[in-house]
Order: structure tokens, then sequence, then C-alpha cells
């Protein structure tokens, strides 16, 4: 696992290893595998940062 440093503090997340979206904003159903380095490449507003901001929001805080 890899450390994430909050300021004074790190925390430790397990990898993710699979990510499935369904009805978040532009994103109607996605099932991803995850890799160790994933990059989303594609046009302008096709829902890369939705990707993201899904996983973030549903993240443990």
């Amino acid at each position: 696992m890899n450390p994430v440093s909050t300021g004074s503090e790190i925390e430790v997340f397990p990898p993710v290893r699979e990510v499935e979206i369904e009805n978040f904003k532009s994103i109607k159903h996605l099932k991803l595998e995850c890799r160790r380095i994933n990059v989303f490449i594609g046009e302008p507003n096709t829902g890369k940062s939705n990707i993201i901001e899904a996983i973030v929001v549903s993240s443990p805080q």
C-alpha cells in the first residue's frame, strides 16, 4: 500500500482493484478493472473527471 500525505498525518489506503459506477453524473454504467497506474484519456466533456470524482466521493473519509 502507498501512503498518502494529508498534511501532518499519513493515511494508507488499499489499492483499488475494480470500480463500478452507475448513474453518476454523465456515467450511466461503467465497470473498470484497475491496475497499479491508471490513465484516463479522452476528448473534453466525456466524463474523465466524473470517474475520479465518483471514486473520491465513495471512498471512506
